[in-house]
């Protein structure tokens, strides 16, 4: 039986959150820097409970791929004029 907090992060998801907080996300994941993830993600909690515990699981396993994935299809679906 799946539980949704702890399926990877979806695009969708994702998408409801504010570019700029997507955009911190993103970069603190190509940065590698653990404080910069945290932080990111802690100000995600303020708008997405939810998804920040789901983002923070997956950034406890060291799974930065998928995360960036889903921000990357997220970039993709709006310049396609997609609804965020």
């Amino acid at each position: 039986r799946a539980r949704p907090t702890s399926d990877p992060p979806r695009a969708v998801t994702l998408a409801g959150l504010p570019v700029a907080l997507r955009d911190e996300l993103r970069a603190a994941l190509l940065s590698l820097d653990a404080k910069q993830i945290r932080g990111a993600v802690e100000r995600i909690a303020g708008v997405d409970a939810v998804l920040a515990a789901n983002l923070q699981r997956r950034v406890d396993q060291l799974a930065y791929t998928p995360l960036l994935s889903a921000l990357d299809a997220v970039t993709t679906n709006e310049a396609k004029g997609g609804a965020p």
